[in-house]
């Protein structure tokens, strides 16, 4: 992993980067990303919540009033995988 193009925090993104540079990708939001930008900082949520927690992602995002989308999933499996071929 310590090869991979991204950054490791255990503090809040809130913290490293102001909100119009995020965006959270969720498989709830009603926006589907077609393209990366570089400028912005992508998060990865790290819980699945299509069933027990359902829009829990969303909802982060939604409170922390930062951008979010979801990946065009119905075309590809793997969310890492994705934003590694884009970048």
């Amino acid at each position: 992993m310590e090869h991979w193009p991204i950054t490791y925090h255990q503090d809040s993104y809130l913290e490293h980067y102001k909100k119009e540079e995020l965006v959270y990708l969720t498989a709830d939001s009603e926006n589907t990303l077609k393209t990366l930008d570089k400028s912005k900082a992508y998060i990865i949520g790290g819980i699945v919540d299509r069933n027990r927690y359902k829009s829990l992602t969303l909802d982060k995002a939604n409170k922390d009033g930062i951008a979010h989308a979801k990946l065009p999933i119905q075309e590809v499996n793997h969310v890492f995988d994705i934003c590694c071929e884009w970048y």
